[in-house]
Parts: C-alpha cells; structure tokens; sequence
C-alpha cells in the first residue's frame, strides 16, 4: 500500500518501518480509510476507542481472519455514518514473501455504498489481487471447512512429532510445507479462529468423529 498511498500507523508496538509514519490511535482513525489489522479477540476495544474520532464518509475495513463477529461489531459499535466493508487477504507473511500479485482477497459488505465497494475492488486489483464477495456468514462457514480445520489439524501433528520422522516421504514434506506457512502464526491467532468461529466446533466435532471411525474399522 506505501506505494500507492501514505501511510499512518498506530500500533501498540511501535517499529521504525521505512514508508510508514507512526502516530496515535486518533489520528489514525482521522483518515478517509482506516484498516483494522488486529486479533480477532480485541476488535471490540480498539473499536470503543476509535468510534469518536472517524470522520462521517470515512471507510473502515478489518483484516481479520473471521468475518461474522468482526462484521457484526463494526456496525454495531461504530457510528452510523461510516462505510464499513470487512476483509480477509486469504495469506500471510509466510505465503506472500515473494509479494501477493495473485493472491486473493475476500469482501464482505457490511454498510458500504455500490460506489465505494466499486472504488475498494479497484484499488485491491490495482495492487495485482484477486477479489471475492461473500457475506460474513458464508466467509466463517468456508474457513470453518479449511482454515480453522487445517490449523486444527496441524496442530495436533506439530505435537505428535511428526517433524522427527527421517523417512524422507514426498507426502510428508508436503505437509510440512503446508504446516510452514502457519507455523509462525501466534497462539491467540490459533484460539480466535477455533473458538470465535461459530461454526468451527461443528467441524472438529465431525472431523474427530470421522477419525474415530476410521480408528474402529481398523480395529
């Protein structure tokens, strides 16, 4: 984005970044776009503290990785002449590395004008990303079937020392390269999407099922 627009940031670890100006949490919420790129878990008081200092027009997006309860607090809390559109970039830093032209990213519509949504797919295109629309509740449903299931799993292989193994299997280095790209994510990261997703239980639920089954059969 820093080459395209000036940036500010407020963050509560503040780090020198060439390209970027840091400032404090009012000012940031003083732009035409304010970009909420925060857990989960802590969009409700970052919003408490922004809501009265956006400007009417101004345009708020998040970045989460959930879509129903970020969508759901942003209209909620914010105020009533804001556009809000949420947004979920489908990679991290560990999958864009080598840049995100050809990445995808997911917008879902909460309080936003044909205009805006119209101008917010531009720019996301002019930065060389795919764009899909979706409401907050198909967005949480899909991720809940991939995302929360994939770390879920990957989880339980990290801890069964799966990385111990010498065999050198085409499948396992596969894997290994998938459980790479979210190896770095942070616990609380893990926790949001599992818990707060209201439809991932439903799906570890199924998932432990099926492996019982299979467990069954074998015996």
């Amino acid at each position: 984005l820093s080459s395209h627009y000036e940036i500010r940031v407020f963050d509560t670890k503040r780090k020198s970044r060439k390209g970027f100006r840091f400032v404090g949490i009012q000012e940031a919420a003083r732009n035409d776009v304010v970009l909420l790129c925060v857990p989960s878990s802590q969009m409700e008081p970052v919003l408490k503290r922004l809501r009265n200092h956006v400007r009417p027009g101004t345009l708020v997006m998040d970045a989460c990785s959930l879509k129903v309860r970020p969508c759901i607090l942003m209209e909620k809390l914010l105020p009533r002449n804001v556009e809000i559109i949420g947004t979920h970039p489908l990679f991290g830093p560990q999958s864009a590395r080598q840049g995100i032209r050809g990445k995808t990213i997911i917008l879902a519509r909460v309080r936003a004008s044909d205009a805006m949504v119209k101008e917010t797919r531009r720019l996301l295109h002019k930065l060389g990303l795919k764009v899909r629309e979706m409401t907050p509740e198909q967005h949480d449903r899909q991720a809940a079937r991939s995302q929360a299931l994939h770390t879920f799993v990957f989880k339980a292989l990290e801890a069964s020392g799966m990385r111990e193994s010498e065999l050198p299997l085409a499948s396992r280095a596969k894997l290994l390269e998938a459980m790479d790209l979210v190896r770095e994510d942070s616990e609380q990261l893990f926790r949001d999407m599992q818990k707060l997703n209201p439809f991932a239980a439903k799906e570890r639920k199924k998932f432990i099922k099926l492996l019982q089954k299979i467990d069954r059969d074998l015996k």
